[in-house]
C-alpha cells in the first residue's frame, strides 16, 4: 500500500505523483477518489 500526501492547487487541481499513479494503475485523465471523515 502506498500512502502519499496529495497537494491541491487553486481551483481544486489535484497533483498525483507518478509513483502513486503507477501503483494505483491510474492513467492520464482517469480519476478515482475515496474520502473518509475524521
Amino acid at each position: 500500500m502506498v500512502k502519499v500526501v496529495l497537494k491541491v492547487r487553486k481551483k481544486g487541481v489535484l497533483i498525483l505523483p507518478k509513483p502513486l499513479r503507477e501503483a494505483a494503475g491510474i492513467g492520464e485523465g482517469e480519476v478515482s477518489a475515496e474520502a473518509r471523515e475524521g
